[in-house]
């Protein structure tokens, strides 16, 4: 399950389970419906979406479309890697 999270608040690797392995652009971005889930809701930054090592095995395969923690939305993401995390 990817994340969608902005630059300034990318996971604490020490402090998830998921292993987070690089950052790609969401379709639109940075005019984009994905914007940063960090709790509490304090800004409306736009986020990247964060793939862990098997997410990020399909994307090199040419998966576009990706599921967060939640059944109720799916992310179309770009072809553009923003940074390996």
């Amino acid at each position: 399950m990817v994340l969608v999270r902005c630059t300034e608040h990318y996971p604490d690797p020490n402090r998830t389970e998921r292993n987070y392995v690089v950052a790609v652009e969401p379709v639109g971005y940075p005019d984009t419906a994905a914007i940063c889930g960090r709790k509490p809701r304090t800004h409306t930054d736009p986020g990247y979406v964060l793939l862990h090592e098997s997410e990020y095995e399909r994307f090199k395969e040419g998966a576009r479309v990706f599921d967060p923690n939640t059944a109720s939305v799916d992310i179309r993401v770009t072809d553009n890697i923003v940074e390996e995390l």
